[in-house]
């Protein structure tokens, strides 16, 4: 279900626990995060920054926003640093990739209530791609689910971290 940013953080602030800001390039990457999201009754953000909308559009958005209505778990979809989303909201890490798991659950109890991922999902899916291409007569249907997969390691890491998951009743 399709959920504002400001309120999916704010009940974050107010509950002790962090949603992952997900930074989202293509379908599979929305994909492979909703996913993920469903099975850990996870709320989560699908963040779409500048450069993958100058690539994907108003097509990506439209696809987050539908990926989003029909989930089954909150979901926002953020345009971050868009001259057009102006939201305030509550304390974000940015930059978070390689920071000790204790640091960032000592973040989220002294009020941090979103962290962007990027580094550990887009690389996570760069090592499936080349390791399923390498794989003769691989289909592209084949790639695409294998990387959506793939990518659902770290996202699960990173729900499970920020302490998101069982919000949802």
């Amino acid at each position: 279900m399709l959920q504002a940013t400001a309120e999916m953080l704010q009940q974050a602030r107010k509950d002790g626990y962090a949603v992952g800001a997900f930074n989202i390039y293509n379908m599979e990457g929305a994909l492979a995060v909703v996913r993920t999201a469903e099975r850990l009754q996870s709320p989560v953000m699908l963040q779409l920054l500048p450069r993958a909308l100058e690539i994907g559009g108003s097509p990506l958005i439209t696809f987050c926003r539908a990926a989003a209505s029909n989930a089954r778990v909150p979901v926002a979809v953020h345009l971050d640093h868009c001259p057009d989303e102006k939201v305030t909201i509550p304390l974000v890490l940015h930059g978070t990739s390689g920071l000790p798991d204790k640091m960032i659950r000592e973040s989220i109890s002294h009020g941090v209530a979103k962290f962007n991922v990027n580094t550990e999902v887009r690389s996570r899916y760069m090592e499936a791609m080349e390791e399923i291409c390498r794989q003769p007569g691989t289909e592209l249907v084949n790639l695409m689910e294998g990387c959506i997969e793939a990518m659902q390691e770290p996202i699960e890491h990173k729900i499970l971290l920020f302490g998101s998951n069982g919000r949802i009743q």
